[in-house]
This record gives C-alpha cells, sequence and structure tokens, in this order.
C-alpha cells in the first residue's frame, strides 16, 4: 500500500491541474473564437442561399451572443467569488487573504471541485498560521461561500450573461456532472454554453422548420377532409 500512498497526491494534483488547464483551455478557445467570429459568419453566410442568409444572419448572432454570455458569465463569477472569499477571510483575520481570495476565483473554473480545493488550502493556512478554532471558521467560511457559488451566483450570473432560465442553469451543470471523473467536470463547464446554444438553434432553427411543416401540411389536411353536411340533408 506504501508506493499506492505516496502515489496519492501526485495523481490528485495531477488530475486538478488537467482539469484547470481543460478549463482555461476552453475559456480560451472562446475568446479566440468570438475574436475571429465575424470572418466565421461571412464565410458560413456565403455558403447558404440567399433566401437563407437572413436567417442565418439572425442565427449566428444569436450563438456569439450566447457564447460570449457565458464567457462574460464566467469571468464575472470568477470576480466574485474571488472578491467575497478574499473580504471573508480579511474579516476572519487570515493570513494571504488576498493571494487566497485570488486562488478561489481562478479554481472557480473547476465546477464542484475548485471551491474544496481553495478551502482546503485556506483552512490548511488558517491552522498553521492562526489555531484550530480559526480553522473552523475559514471551513464555514468557504461552506458558506460554495452554497452562494451553487445555489446563487451560478445559477443567477449565469441565467443574466447567457439569457437561459436559472432553473436550467441548474439542471444542465447537474445534468453535466453526472460522468465520473474529469470528463463530468468539464461537462459540467460547458452544460451552461451547450445548453445556451441548444435554446438558440431551437428557437431559430427547429421551431421555425415544425412551424413551416405544419403550415405546409394545413391545405392538404384540409382537402384529405370531408366536407361539412349541409343543414337540411
Amino acid at each position: 500500500m506504501a508506493p499506492a500512498l505516496l502515489q496519492f497526491p501526485l495523481t490528485l494534483v495531477s488530475g486538478v491541474f488537467g482539469v484547470l488547464l481543460s478549463s482555461v483551455l476552453i475559456v480560451t478557445m472562446s475568446v479566440f473564437w468570438l475574436m475571429s467570429a465575424d470572418k466565421l459568419r461571412a464565410f458560413a453566410l456565403d455558403l447558404l442561399p440567399a433566401q437563407a442568409q437572413p436567417q442565418g444572419a439572425l442565427l449566428f448572432s444569436d450563438l456569439g451572443r450566447t457564447l460570449g454570455g457565458w464567457v462574460r458569465g464566467t469571468l464575472v463569477a470568477i470576480l466574485l467569488i474571488g472578491v467575497f472569499t478574499a473580504l471573508g477571510l480579511a474579516l476572519l483575520g487570515v493570513p494571504y487573504a488576498l493571494l487566497l481570495g485570488l486562488l478561489a476565483g481562478v479554481l472557480e473554473l473547476i465546477p464542484y471541485l475548485g471551491p474544496w480545493i481553495s478551502g482546503a488550502v485556506a483552512v490548511l493556512v488558517a491552522l498553521v498560521a492562526v489555531d484550530p478554532f480559526k480553522a473552523l471558521q475559514v471551513a464555514g467560511l468557504f461552506f458558506i461561500v460554495q452554497l452562494a457559488e451553487g445555489n446563487l451566483v451560478q445559477p443567477l450570473v449565469m441565467s443574466w450573461a447567457v439569457r437561459i432560465d436559472p432553473l436550467l442553469v441548474l439542471v444542465a451543470v447537474t445534468l453535466g456532472a453526472q460522468v465520473v471523473g474529469i470528463v463530468g467536470i468539464v461537462g459540467a463547464l460547458l452544460a451552461v454554453p451547450i445548453a445556451g446554444l441548444a435554446q438558440v438553434i431551437t428557437l431559430r432553427v427547429v421551431t421555425p422548420a415544425i412551424r413551416h411543416v405544419a403550415v405546409r401540411a394545413e391545405p392538404e389536411r384540409k382537402a384529405a377532409s370531408p366536407p361539412p353536411p349541409v343543414h337540411g340533408q
């Protein structure tokens, strides 16, 4: 068991670093995609027929707005969690409050696991630098921060930024995290933009297509239905 116990911290650190790297890479790629969205939009619209280009332009605008809103919401959530954590630690008199708040904000990129990691680091600092009672206070602070992050900050901020219902945000993140391991954490990170993009595609593509099919089928249905009976016959 000794080699396994010695290898566990290294495996944990490498796993956390991998998830954080994946999260940063996803956000960075989203920013780059937004920066080149105009060129991609012009190229994609040239591939569409002339009569479909206005609808395609609306679709690309909504997709860009949704993805950009997710990036803005992620940055706002990082800022809020970092500021609240730093203020709470400073009020408790914990050393390195600003640095620990910055760590909590950056690890906000890792759903579910991030607050636990930053909270464990802050508790350890309070335990070593102050006393066990202060470490318990820090643990309580991070418990409150995690509750606020999961039930208030993420649903409300993402709902405001991506323009989807807060309940849909919670459902999407919960479903995205059902896969075990790193894939589940990355799935929870991508759940909100995927839900937003799916909402845009449903409203701009699927719903008009269904409505168009229903309108075309209406004359055929009326032609196939028998004539109404005439009174007196």
